[in-house]
């Protein structure tokens, strides 16, 4: 009888942590959860793989694939906008479909997240490495910025709301172990305005705040 109530807690604990953790990446997206579409936009049948559950997969399989800063990565998504390039409206299905893996990358502002990305590689397999990185993203941004378009032209969202959604969930400032050590050498040396400094960020650490720019930085490799 133990082992079935242990059984039974263990399908109730995968089913709460599969279901919230989905929630958690969708948000991080600025994706409005609870239209289950299957990937043809149609509403996804029960046992189905809906259009989120396809994303977040996606997501997942990227970040997996490269050395990316998660921090950073989710900051410049949040900034990604699907104005077509000729500021005409919003990017079509075709306009999306038609965008090179560079055009992709670049919209996304993950063109030098990926290029820092690359400093952790092994250099014998840094092209190898960087090019699967690159395949990945593109295989997520794709669907992703063509699911962000879709909203937006059906007018369901706006690439304004959709940041700010993210930016509320995303933080900017986060307790780095390099930001850490240096400021403690300063205030071992009589200056504690580094420790000060992060004191305030992490207090509000979704919030930009003017001249703190270096703590939202990539780190160094």
């Amino acid at each position: 009888e133990r082992v079935e109530d242990l059984k039974a807690a263990l399908e109730i604990y995968q089913r709460v942590f599969t279901e919230e953790n989905h929630r958690i990446l969708c948000a991080k997206l600025g994706i409005k959860t609870g239209t289950m579409t299957s990937a043809q936009g149609e509403e996804a049948e029960e046992g189905e793989e809906s259009e989120e559950e396809r994303l977040v997969a996606l997501l997942l399989r990227a970040l997996g694939g490269s050395a990316v800063d998660f921090t950073c990565t989710f900051l410049a998504l949040g900034e990604m906008t699907t104005t077509a390039a000729s500021n005409s409206g919003t990017l079509s299905d075709a306009d999306v479909e038609t965008m090179s893996e560079g055009e992709l990358i670049d919209r996304s502002g993950l063109a030098g997240i990926l290029d820092h990305a690359r400093g952790v590689y092994l250099e014998e397999k840094a092209d190898e490495i960087a090019q699967g990185a690159h395949d990945a993203w593109s295989n997520f941004l794709r669907p992703y910025l063509r699911y962000c378009a879709a909203q937006v032209r059906g007018g369901g969202d706006s690439d304004s709301a959709r940041r700010e959604r993210m930016h509320e969930v995303n933080p900017r400032y986060i307790l780095r172990n390099y930001l850490v050590h240096q400021a403690i050498e300063q205030a071992e040396a009589g200056d504690m305005s580094a420790v000060l400094e992060l004191l305030e960020l992490v207090r509000k650490p979704y919030e930009e705040v003017s001249g703190m720019e270096r703590y939202a930085q990539l780190p160094p490799t």
